[in-house]
């Protein structure tokens, strides 16, 4: 038998390593022959499995970058001016926009059945800005008088006028009675679009029509909580009964073709003089209207300029604004100013009386600007401005009442009563539309307002008169017009503004009279702040005066002449020339805005 025996030894450090890398070498060396002869492949296979599982229309195709094109709309696409037969012009608005890229060069071909001048159309460029185009619509009385054509059934003559910047088209048509509906056709490099325009021709002789003043309602500004009342005329101005009512229930705004403008309506109307003869701006205008220069007189409360260099000057902030004004027969021309700056002559004649509109300026620096109107030939009725810049808010259901909201007018005048509730609402700009329905037509009245927070201080405007050396400041010259009219005291329009009673960091500001010298002086100290008052007379507070600088006030300055004892005061630090005059530098009266 043989036995096998179990041999252990140790095998050499250096033959073992050598087995083990021997080893790590052949299989790189496969490796390395994989990816040369067959991974290519299995890429290949992978990458043509992966494109055949994605859908054509979801593979990405590297393009050229693509020119957008230019694209117009036209918003609204159609109005309804209702009635016509008065000679009263019907106005609305409709506006032009570019959605798309580039310049878009459009035109407003000639509605068919119209002759129209020029014959061309109406065109214009658009960018990234809108354009607003007005669009009036009228009876011509004088030409069916004229001409004959005033017997039952027989056409009233239209003129429908279109305006865009300094350009406008005016077209005539003769149209019988009964209800019409036109179209504009517009062509542009954004695309063809129509824009249509319906109305109602009434014979004048007969039917009733309805008429609002004001139809912008203004009530200035007013602060949370309060209630504020305005009234409002209703007549009528055909021949037949009125029947009229008011509903307030629902959003009327985009009814019968009405396309609300931007921004806040502020007017220059003022009741407290409507029927005076002169001119004096209303106390809820804040903004602040300076009338200077020849006496404006007043038309049915609007100002009144006769071409004698009357100089109206507004004070706003915002970016743009909108000027709404009357024409008529004897209409002359307007200059207008902006901060300072020839801006452009505005033409008020007309065939007819007629409210008329004009955009003086849009994209400003949003902040303060002064626009002046110098009436330099003929008429000018100033009606108010669109002020933009501000974001506008509509109020909650029930805000506004009115009473009557109904009735019928033959002959006489309906006094509406209009009240506004800021219980509810947060301090901003407020507008809203009252739509008055009637079987003289429909008339949508504007609302407009400002909220303030309780506790803002109202400002009060100081006007300044003047006869000889007395200079008569005052805040209430509606209440002192006799002794300024038995005195021939002249007026130099706004001179600053105090504070009204209570505001805090203010003290009443007193007046005080020397009929010998012919002197007024102004201080808030009644012991006269160190000033000989004897022959003085004193007459009361003017209003309020800072005492100190506030936010946005400013020096008010004082100066002396001491040869004739009397006194002067002004916000400029130059003293408006006084200093010619004899007048010296005598301190600061207090701070106003």
């Amino acid at each position: 038998m043989f036995q096998i025996h179990r041999v252990n030894f140790r095998e050499d450090p250096v033959m073992a390593s050598f087995r083990f890398f021997s080893k790590i070498g052949l299989l790189l060396l496969a490796v390395g022959w994989l990816s040369v002869h067959f991974l290519p492949g299995v890429r290949e296979a992978s990458a043509a499995s992966a494109k055949a599982a994605v859908p054509a229309k979801m593979r990405t195709v590297a393009q050229a970058p693509v020119a957008v094109s230019p694209l117009l709309t036209v918003s609204p696409r159609e109005i309804d001016f209702g009635p016509i037969g008065s000679g009263s012009p019907e106005t609305s608005l409709f506006v032009l926009k570019n959605l798309g890229g580039g310049s878009l060069q459009w035109t407003l071909a000639s509605p068919e059945g119209w002759n129209c001048s020029p014959a061309g159309g109406l065109s214009g460029s658009l960018d990234v800005r809108a354009a607003e185009i007005p669009i009036r619509l009228k009876y011509i009385r004088d030409a069916a008088e004229n001409g004959g054509n005033s017997g039952k059934g027989s056409p009233l003559t239209l003129a429908l006028t279109l305006e865009f910047g300094e350009r406008s088209m005016t077209c005539r048509r003769d149209a019988v009675q009964g209800i019409h509906r036109e179209i504009i056709r517009i062509n542009s490099t954004g695309g063809a679009r129509s824009f249509f325009f319906r109305y109602h021709v009434i014979r004048p002789e007969m039917q009733p029509l309805i008429y609002l003043n004001p139809l912008r309602l203004d009530f200035g500004t007013i602060s949370v909580g309060e209630r504020v009342a305005r009234r409002v005329e209703l007549t009528n101005r055909g021949k037949d009964i009125l029947k009229w009512s008011v509903d307030l229930r629902g959003n009327h705004g985009q009814e019968s073709g009405f396309w609300p403008s931007p921004g806040r309506y502020v007017s220059f109307f003022s009741e407290a003089v409507k029927g005076k003869g002169s001119y004096a701006p209303p106390a809820t205008l804040k903004a602040g209207l300076d009338v200077s220069g020849a006496v404006w007189l007043e038309e049915e409360g609007y100002p009144l300029g006769t071409g004698r260099a009357n100089s109206l000057k507004l004070k706003f902030s915002g970016t743009g604004i909108t000027f709404y004004y009357w024409k008529d027969p004897e209409g002359g021309d307007l200059n207008v100013l902006l901060d300072d700056r020839f801006l452009q002559t505005i033409h008020c004649r007309a065939e007819e009386r007629e409210s008329a509109e004009t955009i003086l300026a849009k994209d400003l620096t949003n902040g303060p600007h002064t626009l002046t109107f110098v009436s330099t030939t003929g008429r000018a009725v100033l009606q108010g401005v669109r002020i933009e810049g501000r974001p506008v808010q509509n109020g909650p259901a029930g805000w506004i009442t009115v009473y009557p909201k109904s009735g019928t007018t033959l002959r006489e005048t309906d006094y509406i009563n209009v009240v506004v509730n800021t219980q509810h609402l947060t301090p901003g700009w407020y507008t809203d539309h009252i739509p008055f329905t009637s079987n003289g037509g429909d008339k949508l009245m504007e609302i407009s307002l400002e909220v303030t927070a309780e506790n803002v201080s109202r400002l009060l405007d100081v006007y300044r008169y003047v006869r000889g050396t007395d200079y008569f400041l005052t805040t209430n010259p509606q209440a002192e017009q006799s002794h300024l009219q038995a005195g021939a005291y002249v007026r130099e329009g706004l001179a600053f503004r105090l504070f009204s009673p209570g505001a805090p960091g203010t003290t009443s500001f007193y007046r005080w009279y020397n009929p010998r010298k012919g002197d007024r002086f102004y201080g808030y100290d009644l012991q006269g702040g160190g000033k000989n008052l004897q022959g003085y007379v004193f007459e009361g507070s003017i209003g309020n005066i800072a005492t100190f600088r506030l936010a946005q006030s400013r020096e008010l300055y004082r100066w002396y002449h001491p040869s004739r004892s009397v006194h002067f005061f002004t916000t400029d630090p130059t003293g408006e020339g006084m200093q010619k005059k004899g007048y010296r530098f005598d301190g600061i009266a207090g701070y106003v805005r």
